[in-house]
Parts: C-alpha cells; sequence; structure tokens
C-alpha cells in the first residue's frame, strides 16, 4: 500500500514528516474511507464488517481497493455497487463509474437497471464528468432499443404466451356475469395499449406495473364462456404483472450493448 505513488505533496518538507520516530506517509482517501478499508482487510472474525450500502461511500472505496489491488475486498465491492441500496437513483452513476474501471458485469447491472428511469440528453451532471459523449449517446441508444422492444413484445404477442399466463388463464375463476367458474383470455392489442400509453420512455418494475394496472382498472380479461371483460382477481392480476415484467425482461435481453471498454 505505502509503496505505491501518492499525489504529491505540496510542501518537499512534508516528505521528511514524522510522527513518533515514524515516517509519515501522506494518502489521497479520506480518513473515513481508509477506516472502511482497513476495516475489510482484517479477518472477517476479529472485526465486524462494515455495512456497504450508501452509495457515496462505496463509490469511494471502490476507487481504494483498485488502487491498492485488495483483491477479496474488491470482490464485495463490486457487489455492493450493483446492490438495490446502491443502484437505486444512481444507476447512471453507477454506470459510469463502472465503466471508467472496466467492470463489464458492474456495466451490464447498471445499464439494465438504468432502463427504470430517463436518461435527460439535457444532463449537465457528474455522470458526463465520468462518461464522454460517445459513450452516453450510445447508452441513450440502448435505452431507445430496449423500450421499443419490450413496447412491441408485449403488443405483439398474446399474453397466454407470456412465462406463467397460460396455466393462470386456463384455472378457473369465478365470473360474477355466469355465477360460475370459468376459463379466461386476454386480448394483445389492449396489452399493447396499456404498455404504450403508461410507459413511454422507460420501462417499469412489476410494481409500478401493479400501480398502473389498478389505477386504470384496465379490463383485460374475458370470460370463456359469456365473453365479457372484468377486472382480473387477485390471483390472475399478480400473475399478469409477473408475466408481463418476465415478458419485458426477456425482450430486452437481447439488445446488444455497445462496452468498447
Amino acid at each position: 500500500m505505502f509503496s505505491l505513488p501518492q499525489v504529491p505533496v505540496a510542501n518537499a518538507e512534508k516528505s521528511k514528516e514524522k510522527a513518533d520516530g515514524l515516517p509519515v506517509v501522506h494518502l489521497s482517501e479520506t480518513s473515513s474511507t481508509l477506516k472502511l478499508l482497513l476495516s475489510m482487510c482484517y479477518p472477517m472474525t476479529a472485526v465486524d464488517q462494515p455495512a456497504l450500502d450508501n452509495f457515496e461511500e462505496v463509490a469511494l472505496l471502490l476507487d481504494a481497493v483498485i488502487k491498492y489491488d485488495i483483491e477479496k475486498a474488491e470482490k464485495r465491492v463490486r457487489e455492493a455497487l450493483v446492490s438495490p441500496q446502491c443502484l437505486q437513483g444512481n444507476a447512471l452513476r453507477v454506470f459510469a463509474i463502472a465503466y471508467r474501471h472496466k467492470l463489464e458485469l458492474e456495466v451490464r447491472k447498471a445499464a439494465t437497471e438504468s432502463l427504470r428511469g430517463v436518461i435527460s440528453r439535457g444532463n449537465r451532471g457528474l455522470e458526463q464528468n465520468l462518461l464522454s459523449a460517445a459513450k452516453l449517446l450510445d447508452l441513450l441508444e440502448y435505452h431507445d432499443k430496449c423500450v421499443t422492444a419490450a413496447r412491441e413484445a408485449v403488443s405483439t404477442t398474446a399474453p397466454s404466451s407470456w412465462p406463467g399466463m397460460s396455466v393462470a388463464l386456463k384455472a378457473n375463476q369465478w365470473c360474477p356475469h355466469c355465477q360460475s367458474k370459468r376459463g379466461f383470455r386476454a386480448e394483445s392489442s389492449a396489452s399493447g395499449e396499456f404498455i404504450s400509453t403508461t410507459f413511454m420512455s422507460r420501462l417499469p418494475n412489476e410494481e409500478e406495473i401493479q400501480v398502473a394496472l389498478e389505477e386504470r382498472q384496465w379490463p383485460a380479461f374475458f370470460c370463456s364462456g359469456c365473453g365479457r371483460g372484468q377486472i382480473p382477481g387477485p390471483t390472475l392480476a399478480h400473475q399478469f404483472v409477473k408475466s408481463m415484467f418476465h415478458k419485458i425482461a426477456e425482450a430486452t435481453a437481447s439488445i446488444p450493448l455497445n462496452l468498447d471498454l
């Protein structure tokens, strides 16, 4: 650690500085970052390991573990960088940090998570300091292609073909018009209208699909007996949400991301 190059000291006399008869080595990291770093170097049973759930701390810590080539600590910090706690609200920043360090797995995870939000072309924040204009445009193009692919997949395929929906639709559920249990079907055109009008420039998560479905009270399901549409029951609605989310993920998984690390 101490043999690695450091930021040059402003005063040459500082290079001769000593404390308790020992030479002082000035490090560029903050004391809080070094404390986290050193605690991760102790044997796991000797000290409580830090909770890596603060994005700002994890970002600084990643710089340090890579700089000092601490392999085991780096593995844990990289995992923390793409954890839900760090990714939420910071996907673009995580993408930029991972790209700077050429961490392919983390870059891909951050790019996927960034699909849940909108990347503003007028953004002038930290992200553009870490990313080249060309790379930011690559990410914007990836966003556009993923949203287009997701909307097309949902609107051009019958919900009965989505993962898990076939069984759910065939299962007998109560129809208030027939006054008996029936199977149901869902129209693909209605699915396309729902996803196109609700999520125009980003991809929803499961909770957002559920909320949108409840707010619109969309009669997506039609009784196989009387043919009337009705609001789905809890079981069918839950499966529909999960199936739509998985269909979207399936459609976007094939979209290439230009990394050029």
